[in-house]
């Protein structure tokens, strides 16, 4: 065949898709007749899963056991083919194109010429974002459930003796592994096999994964590990290797307690932790139960608690906060914030009612409502469901949220939520941060101050040892985005408004725009360290990192690995004992654990860890 490749994207370009989708423009001016050939291989068939798309002409997903084809308005559908093994796809873009799966022709007619590829098409291989919360919500590739390789786009269609030579060669490769120390906890792998071999992929055993011959891996706790290796070969013939290793250099793995889990007391799924440490010192956990799936769309969600009264070893059966019930049955309560009013014990979970995605809410379609619940009894019960829309939301926003994960209490009584907004036909990737507070412990409350940056989404807030606050955001640039978390300073006058620096960005708070958890922690000398928690990757849900700031947040010098896996939203809380609790998913499917830590811990110092006394509510 000679190649007359427009285009093609291996497995070291393409990537593994467990972290992130693979994105593409592809090259200027495509004209008919064309061909696109894929390799894959799909681990589960159960859920939806987009193996890639172009713009949104043409897709190939898996479906209900099916492996279906979209292009323009056909659709094709076979059984899906074997799990666990490679398989070839081709589709060849003509008036009378075909779709061939294994170099078998799917269908008996063509795909029809009812379509046309713009300029600025776009491949995209992996999963796709839910509208309603940017993330990914069925995906392709993550947690291994697949992977995508070798995708070309040719300038012609390709023949059947062509399309035939791609399954032709069945020989099975055999391979092996060696790897050597080359830091503490860091090793070195190197592959080698029996065949020409086109890619590697290891599986390090810790969630991670990597692509290459040879690969170097840090571990970030001791342990023994189970490393596999999959070789192969042009023809995507495959061989697996498995060795266990022992990594004693590191500090033991924690082990977080499963707090929310998903399937279990009459929830499909549970997101949005939220954790508050209650007047009694018992602490009370806060989620989203969501009824009938994991997505941010789903229509049935009650805004749920669990407490635990030994600091968060074992904890409640799941507790109502609130529901939605109108005429038109049962809808959304989301986006729990919870704060306790140290004064009267009284704890205030401040939340959303909705009965429409947010991204319908962002086009100007339903509406959305914000207040809060409260419990006089540590956690226990709740009570008195308080509308505070108007008090909190201009008429003309279209999304509003108050803060995900705890709200604060400032030094003063004040009680302070930084939260988000859209407005006009801004997206969600485009909303605003703003505070508002109340100054009666909870009984009215007021917008205190908006953040002029556009493309600030979720934030967290803290109060500094001088008495002003810092703003952390989830942050998009153009509605790509940012990379990195934005802060924002505010100061407080005598009169109690508030005034606002410009918003900057923190290049040592790497993120991959998904909610975080910020926390001032007050030491014994009268002095506050802050606490920062996020998934520390510049582009996806994995390694759930704990900081520490003793400047007020201008640096970051200290950081600890809680969780190298999956990970999304978290809160934290400091424990009556002193020790620093963290509240967090394990990915956006993995339900909620809460894991603590102490100070002497993270910082890798003997010093005191019990807070001071004052409050730890900020």
């Amino acid at each position: 065949m000679t190649d007359k490749t427009l285009a093609r994207w291996a497995f070291n370009e393409i990537g593994t898709l467990d972290r992130v989708a693979f994105r593409s423009a592809l090259p200027d001016e495509i004209k008919r007749p064309l061909s696109l050939t894929f390799w894959w291989i799909a681990t589960q068939a159960n859920r939806k899963q987009v193996l890639l798309h172009i713009s949104e002409l043409l897709a190939v997903y898996i479906e209900n056991d099916t492996l279906c084809l979209d292009i323009g308005q056909q659709t094709i559908v076979t059984a899906c083919p074997t799990l666990y093994a490679w398989h070839h796809g081709v589709i060849t873009l003509s008036d009378a194109g075909r779709f061939y799966v294994d170099g078998q022709w799917i269908g008996e007619q063509g795909l029809g010429s009812d379509f046309t590829l713009p300029n600025d098409a776009e491949l995209q291989i992996g999963g796709y974002t839910d509208a309603a919360g940017g993330h990914f919500d069925h995906t392709f590739g993550r947690q291994q459930s697949g992977w995508v390789d070798d995708v070309c786009l040719f300038d012609h269609v390709l023949t059947e003796a062509d399309i035939q030579a791609f399954v032709a060669d069945n020989t099975h490769p055999i391979a092996e592994f060696s790897y050597h120390k080359q830091a503490d906890g860091t090793l070195v792998f190197r592959a080698t096999s029996s065949n020409a071999m086109q890619s590697y992929l290891w599986d390090f055993g810790d969630g991670s994964s990597g692509i290459g011959q040879q690969v170097v891996h840090d571990y970030a706790f001791a342990g023994d590990y189970g490393v596999r290796l999959m070789a192969i070969t042009a023809s995507h013939q495959q061989t697996t290797t498995e060795q266990t290793i022992s990594v004693d250099e590191r500090p033991d793995a924690l082990d977080p307690t499963p707090v929310f889990v998903n399937g279990t007391e009459g929830y499909a799924c549970f997101r949005i932790p939220a954790i508050v440490r209650a007047k009694n010192g018992d602490l009370v956990a806060f989620a989203e139960g969501r009824v009938e799936s994991c997505s941010d769309s789903t229509s049935t969600v009650r805004m749920v608690c669990k407490r635990s009264q030994d600091n968060g070893k074992t904890w409640s059966p799941v507790i109502v906060v609130a529901r939605h019930l109108d005429a038109n049955g049962e809808h959304a309560v989301q986006n729990g914030s919870p704060v306790v009013e140290q004064a009267t014990g009284r704890i205030f979970v401040l939340y959303n009612k909705l009965a429409s995605s947010e991204w319908d809410l962002a086009e100007g379609k339903g509406a959305s409502r914000c207040g809060y619940s409260v419990s006089d009894d540590h956690g226990v019960s709740w009570h008195s469901d308080t509308d505070i829309t108007e008090q909190v939301q201009h008429p003309d926003w279209r999304v509003q949220r108050p803060a995900l994960g705890h709200a604060i209490q400032l030094h003063s009584g004040r009680l302070l939520v930084a939260g988000m907004f859209t407005e006009k036909d801004r997206s969600v990737f485009q909303s605003q941060n703003y505070v508002f507070w109340s100054d009666d412990q909870g009984a009215t409350w007021e917008i205190g101050g908006i953040l002029p940056f556009i493309g600030l989404n979720e934030a967290t807030a803290a109060e500094r040892d001088d008495g002003s606050i810092i703003i952390n955001s989830r942050a998009y640039i153009d509605e790509v985005r940012a990379g990195k978390r934005a802060i924002t300073i505010g100061h407080f006058h005598a009169d109690g408004s508030l005034s606002l620096e410009t918003t900057t960005f923190d290049e040592t708070l790497i993120d991959s725009a998904v909610q975080a958890s910020l926390l001032a922690y007050p030491m014994a000398d009268g002095k506050r360290v802050l606490l920062f928690a996020n998934p520390a990757d510049p582009s996806a849900r994995y390694n759930l990192t704990l900081r520490a700031s003793y400047d007020s947040g201008q640096s970051w010098a200290i950081s600890k690995t809680i969780d190298p896996g999956p990970s999304a939203y978290s809160d934290l809380v400091i424990q009556d004992d002193g020790q620093i609790g963290i509240l967090y998913e394990r990915g956006n499917h993995g339900g909620i654990a809460y894991v603590s830590v102490t100070m002497e811990w993270l910082t890798d110092s003997a010093s005191s860890n019990r807070p001071s006394s004052e409050g730890t509510t900020a």
